[in-house]
């Protein structure tokens, strides 16, 4: 992050004086100030969390296929196709909130440079709240739009722990049928799907959240 911001001061000082004519102070600050955070830690951290994530769900996925290929295609088919479809309903409005929340933040970063820039002509022509309402409508949907991704980012899991849950008993009834009605042999393998979903569930998650913060 702080390579990211040093670098595009740098990227700024090094343009002409005619650039800076049509640009904001306010957006130029904001832009390194708060926006390379925002890239830093929903950008290049959930980025390495999906490389890391992704390469733990392919060992687990690899070990039930070594199993039994038929039963890990299609408990990894359903989970995949759960995210996949979420993800796909909300995707129009996490790209609607999150271009609301980029102007949100260059409106209350502008209004913070302006008050503060010209704090005597606000004070002399009592415009104080009128610059406190061009600060609070914009920080007030910068909050929202972090909170409702957020809520986006978390609202799979819990459905799918509770299917999961489910999915696991009737794997235990189906390896009970085919092994012919005794927990001799059907433990073992239902103590391997336990553990690959303890394991693959919060992969999973953690690979949806993040698409979903990038």
């Amino acid at each position: 992050e702080y390579s990211l911001s040093k670098r595009l001061l740098e990227g700024y000082l090094n343009q002409p004086y005619s650039w800076f004519l049509n640009r904001h102070s306010a957006d130029l600050g904001k832009t390194i100030l708060s926006e390379v955070g925002t890239v830093c830690g929903s950008g290049l951290y959930p980025l390495l969390n999906i490389i890391t994530q992704s390469i733990v769900t392919l060992v687990l996925i690899t070990l039930l296929l070594i199993v039994d290929p038929i039963l890990a295609l299609i408990a990894t088919f359903i989970l995949g196709a759960a995210y996949g479809l979420f993800y796909g309903f909300i995707r129009g409005f996490l790209n609607r909130i999150g271009i609301e929340r980029f102007n949100a933040n260059k409106q209350r970063f502008t209004a913070i440079s302006e008050v503060f820039g010209a704090v005597k002509e606000v004070k002399m022509g009592g415009l104080e709240e009128n610059y406190i309402q061009r600060f609070a409508n914009p920080a007030q949907t910068y909050v929202q739009s972090q909170a409702s991704a957020e809520i986006l980012k978390q609202l799979p899991r819990l459905a799918l722990e509770a299917f999961a849950f489910g999915g696991l008993l009737l794997l235990a009834l189906y390896l009970l049928v085919k092994g012919g009605g005794t927990f001799t042999n059907t433990i073992p393998l239902i103590a391997l799907y336990a553990f690959a979903g303890y394991r693959l569930m919060p992969a999973l998650q953690l690979i949806y959240s993040s698409i979903t913060a990038l």
